[in-house]
């Protein structure tokens, strides 16, 4: 519990602390904590209460907040839910991709999955199962190395070379399989291959006996915001049936993009 005395003065400084500690009294509410007093809320975000009521005023004036004066509780006001409106993470894009995902698992017979690139690995945030017994069983949160996967090398290979040589120092190639790709040029190589030709390929590199097709998914400005991929037996993945796939993939990973408004040169 901080008991600083707050500046007459606003400056810089001060603005950004006040920023701050604003920012931690709104973070102190969330799904299971609808309401809460200021003694709760002064406690929770380590201000003296001084300083917390004189923040909570500003974020009732502005609407972040509603104040029931004759409960002394606060809650989410209707700002919040105006800015949150426009928040286009994870759950917006699921909700874009659902259908066209289990379309996508049930043309091909084998699990597909939709996944997101955040702090340099793939976080799997839907699956969708074929319609038989034998099948890639993975779940949803899973995270994986980037550069073993297709969703990953999808991705991935819509980065500068700058940001592939980020994520590179920042994670490491690390083996998973006897196939992984562990040197920087060679997956550079892999990169350019799947930039070139459209889709990313995964030779269990990731999992011996599993095989994978992925395309990013790209949103209005080009940015490549997540990636989709089908997995399933290596043995079916080769020959025709693999073209099959890929065209499978490639015009469902199409089709999300296009809902995000991407439209391609």
């Amino acid at each position: 519990m901080t008991n600083a005395t707050e500046p007459e003065v606003a400056g810089p400084n001060y603005r950004v602390r006040a920023l701050l500690r604003g920012l931690a009294l709104l973070s102190c509410f969330g799904p299971t904590t609808r309401e809460l007093s200021l003694s709760e809320l002064a406690e929770r975000a380590e201000l003296d209460k001084g300083t917390a009521l004189r923040l909570l005023d500003g974020l009732v004036h502005e609407r972040f907040l509603r104040r029931d004066d004759a409960r002394g509780k606060y809650c989410v006001g209707s700002r919040v839910l105006e800015i949150a409106a426009g928040y286009a993470g994870p759950m917006a894009l699921l909700d874009i991709a659902d259908a066209s995902l289990r379309e996508l698992a049930l043309a091909s017979n084998q699990t597909a999955a939709l996944a997101v690139m955040e702090d340099g690995e793939l976080l799997q945030i839907a699956v969708q199962y074929p319609n038989r017994a034998l099948r890639r069983h993975t779940t949803v949160g899973e995270r994986f190395p980037f550069h073993c996967t297709s969703m990953g090398k999808a991705i991935a290979a819509l980065y500068s070379p700058e940001e592939v040589d980020a994520l590179v120092s920042a994670r490491g190639l690390p083996q998973v399989t006897e196939h992984t790709i562990l040197d920087r040029d060679a997956l550079v190589a892999d990169l350019e291959l799947t930039r070139a030709r459209g889709y990313a390929f995964d030779a269990q590199e990731f999992a011996l006996g599993l095989c994978c097709v992925g395309v990013a998914v790209r949103d209005h400005s080009g940015t490549p915001v997540a990636s989709i991929s089908i997995a399933g037996p290596a043995g079916e993945f080769g020959g025709e049936q693999l073209d099959r796939y890929v065209a499978l993939v490639r015009d469902t990973g199409a089709t999300i993009s296009d809902r995000l408004r991407f439209r391609p040169v």
